[in-house]
Formats: structure tokens, C-alpha cells, sequence
């Protein structure tokens, strides 16, 4: 008895055999860590980038910031842990203070700007600025 070969099965090979790559390119992806650990705020210390924007957090608990996506921060502050996750940023211009969630991917402290307090199914996060090297 002859075995039939179906057409559907051979066209369907090259779709299967794509999503499988997609697959494993996905699992090889870094994934990010919204709670990652952190031993104290020195951890947090030296230059943040967004684009071309440097936020540059000092050891003492103050921080400059130069660019376009530091109009939240604007030029000057301070800045200390907040809780567990967040850092509160304090303008030295009038206005109130801002907060930002903590993440982490690939071993980068990313910060996360928008709503990233309760139900992570409300959450409305904006990554922000990238951790690039400690402080000199």
C-alpha cells in the first residue's frame, strides 16, 4: 500500500519550523525584573542614560541631570530610596517630588516612570533612564 504525502503537511513546515525559531529567540530574551534586589543606594550611584540625557545620581544623595527627558527631574535635586523598589527624586525647583520604580534586565537598573504601584494589570509603566556606570 502506497503512503499519500499531504500537501497541507509540507506547506505547513516552513510556518512551523518559524514559529519555533520565534520561540527560541523569545526565551533567549532577557526578561525584567520589576522587584530586583538591591543591597543599598550606592548600588544606584554614577550615570543614567535616556537617549542622549545623563542623569547623573551622586553618592550624597544628590543628582544632575542634563537633557531633553529630564524635565520631570529638571536640572538639580536630591534623591533617596523609597521603599523597597522606588527612588524619590526631590527638584530643586518648586514642584512636587517624583518617583520612580527600580527594574532590572541583563544585569541593567533601568528606571520605570508612570503608574507602578499595586495590580501590575493597572500599571502604566514608561521605561526611562538606563544604569551605565558606577560614579567616579
Amino acid at each position: 500500500m502506497a503512503v499519500r504525502q499531504h500537501r497541507w503537511t509540507i506547506s505547513l513546515l516552513p510556518l512551523v519550523a518559524a514559529v519555533g525559531i520565534a520561540a527560541l529567540f523569545r526565551a533567549s530574551l532577557p526578561i525584567r525584573d520589576w522587584n530586583p534586589y538591591l543591597t543599598d543606594a550606592g548600588e544606584l550611584a554614577g550615570d543614567w542614560r535616556d537617549g542622549r540625557a545623563v542623569l547623573r545620581l551622586h553618592a550624597n544623595g544628590r543628582y544632575v541631570c542634563d537633557g531633553a527627558a529630564c524635565q520631570a527631574l529638571g536640572a538639580t535635586g536630591s534623591w533617596k530610596r523609597s521603599g523597597d523598589f522606588f527612588v524619590a527624586f526631590q527638584p530643586d525647583r518648586p514642584g512636587d517630588p517624583v518617583e520612580w520604580r527600580v527594574s532590572r534586565r541583563a544585569g541593567r537598573f533601568q528606571f520605570v516612570a508612570g503608574r507602578t504601584k499595586g495590580d501590575p494589570d493597572s500599571w502604566s509603566p514608561r521605561l526611562t533612564f538606563e544604569h551605565r556606570a558606577p560614579a567616579s
